[in-house]
């Protein structure tokens, strides 16, 4: 996402824990998992947003499911990633309506 002001950015990732805790990630606009292990298992979400006129707007990507296998891996929309590796991502918007 882009704008004027400058959008600030939120990788929220839904802990695979059964509770649905959410836990923020970065605050930049890409997400960068070194060593992925089996604890980054679950669902990133990136959020967008800036104030416009006094009013905060927010946008929010598709989720994106990381599923730890094996030694790890991370499946594209569902990416899938070895134990170990290294994760970069970067956040997509789309407008809809």
């Amino acid at each position: 996402a882009d704008g004027n002001p400058a959008p600030r950015y939120q990788w929220l990732h839904r802990m695979k824990d059964g509770l649905g805790e959410m836990v923020i990630r970065s605050e930049d606009r890409y997400l960068h998992i070194t060593n992925v292990t089996y604890e980054h298992q679950g669902e990133y979400i990136c959020i967008a947003s800036s104030t416009i006129n006094g009013q905060e707007r927010m946008v929010q990507s598709e989720a994106i499911t990381l599923r730890v296998v094996g030694k790890s891996f991370l499946t594209n929309s569902s990416h899938t990633i070895e134990a170990g590796a290294q994760l970069s991502t970067v956040c997509v918007l789309t407008r809809r309506g």
